[in-house]
């Protein structure tokens, strides 16, 4: 470990060298003795010492306060004072140049080195704390997002130029004078703020709609938390505002843009529906009026490619609700039931092991169940008499395991499992399921083996499962 170095400064040649001993004794190393004030200050820039031990009076025209007062700004070393004198007129002197103690000639020995261990521990805290200091300023001036800090009673404590952007108003002065109830679009908003940061210990994007100078309306986040004394009690709160109103334009101009979209998609199905109703219809009158082998071998592959159309059009509808609604927390075995109770298991029994297990996702989660169940019930084979859910926890999250103890998938078929248009059916479901389970980072694959039954693991990222009871 490297020695600290210690620059003394006293006038009394006899007394220098026996603080000299001494400190080199308990390890330290002191590169110089300087005796007057300007010397105090050439020395300490030259070597650059941990901690300075300074007479105040010492030869010549300059003390060792006038000294310190110099040394202070340009090198920030921690200074103790030694005098032989206790008088309060100087005690209150040296206080101005903030020392890191003040110790009465003659000193004791292991209070020196007490006192030195103390002032360098605590000045390096002090510069740690000034770095923390300026960083913190750093972002509180710089942040793009409005910093506040708010007293407990509803004022000013301090906020960044960002605020005043954010409010329209020109100086610090002028938003300071404003109450911050008025700042809010119903002032009664604040009160259920404050409860809910009560309650809940911190907000975090707590969407609040503020009002600038000029009385525009703005839609907000705020994230706020706060500064408690050891007793619990708030001594203010920290927090900061994001001005979304642009992007909450953006998303309700879009929204507006997809009913109009999902309008037209509505009247565009039930006209296409119409249109293949009737086909069906001329189809069968046909079939009716023919007994030649040739002609209702066309009218059968008609009879296919209407209902094809038909299954196109049923899968658009349900393509667009993707990602509509807002993700959240969906309850796995409630999600099954419901599946399940709108398909003709037969004397099919579904196992689900996973009670209580919840994932956040689309609501469309029920769909994704329903064509695993149903693909299952098409594809299965006589042999298959039970569907089981089960679920794990690995290193990456969850899986959800969906498997049966049917037919399997041949290794050729898992290739495409997946692809839009790839099965015996319609080639949808399966893809429709990836779809659903991607927009919120859920993956699907197949991973049973052929003639052993199907095996789907659904992969859920850390965090978006849950055990609820």
């Amino acid at each position: 470990m490297e020695k600290r170095s210690i620059l003394i400064v006293e006038d009394e040649r006899i007394v220098g060298e026996d603080m000299r001993e001494a400190l080199l004794h308990f390890g330290y190393d002191v590169p110089a003795i300087a005796i007057t004030g300007e010397a105090a200050i050439k020395e300490a820039g030259e070597h650059r010492p941990d901690l300075i031990l300074m007479d105040i009076f010492l030869a010549g025209p300059m003390t060792g306060i006038e000294a310190a007062e110099k040394i202070g700004p340009l090198y920030d070393i921690p200074i103790i004072f030694l005098t032989a004198f206790a008088d309060a007129q100087i005690v209150e002197r040296v206080k101005t140049t903030a020392p890191y103690g003040y110790i009465l000639k003659p000193c004791d020995e292991k209070e020196l080195r007490t006192s030195i261990e103390i002032a360098i521990y605590k000045h390096a805290l002090n510069k740690k704390l000034k770095e923390s200091e300026a960083r913190y300023r750093g972002f509180f001036a710089t942040s793009h997002d409005c910093v506040i800090i708010i007293s407990p009673a509803g004022s000013w404590i301090d906020f960044n130029d960002a605020a005043l952007e954010m409010f329209g108003h020109a100086s610090h002065e002028e938003l300071m004078n404003v109450p911050l109830q008025n700042l809010y679009e119903r002032p009664e908003d604040r009160a259920v703020l404050i409860k809910t940061i009560a309650g809940e210990g911190h907000v975090k994007d707590y969407p609040v709609r503020l009002r600038k100078k000029d009385g525009t309306i703005i839609d907000t986040l705020m994230t706020t938390v706060p500064l408690r004394e050891n007793d619990g009690s708030v001594t203010a709160y920290v927090g900061s505002i994001r001005d979304i109103t642009e992007r909450r334009q953006v998303e309700d101009a879009l929204m507006v843009s997809w009913k109009k979209l999902n309008l037209l998609n509505c009247i565009t199905r039930h006209d296409i529906n119409n249109q293949v109703t009737a086909l069906n219809v001329y189809i069968e009158l046909l079939r009716d009026m023919t007994d030649d082998p040739a002609m209702r071998d066309l009218l059968d592959k008609e009879t296919v490619i209407s209902a094809n159309i038909a299954s196109q059009i049923a899968f658009t509808e349900d393509y667009q609700e993707m990602g509509m609604r807002a993700p959240g927390w969906q309850n796995v075995p409630s999600t099954i039931r419901r599946s399940e109770s709108a398909l003709p298991l037969r004397n099919i029994r579904i196992d689900i092991g996973c009670t209580g297990l919840e994932v956040f996702t689309d609501p469309l989660l029920e769909k994704v169940f329903y064509n695993l169940i149903d693909n299952a019930l098409r594809h299965g084979g006589e042999k298959m008499t039970t569907l089981r859910v089960s679920s794990h926890d690995t290193a990456d999250g969850t899986v959800i395991v969906f498997e049966d103890d049917g037919e399997g998938i041949s290794f050729m078929d898992k290739r495409n499992l997946f692809e839009r248009g790839f099965g015996k059916n319609t080639g949808l479901g399966l893809f429709l399921a990836r779809e659903i389970l991607s927009i919120t980072g859920l993956a699907i694959q197949e991973t049973g083996e052929p003639g052993k039954g199907a095996r789907f693991e659904i992969s859920v990222p850390k965090g978006a499962a849950r055990s609820v009871k």
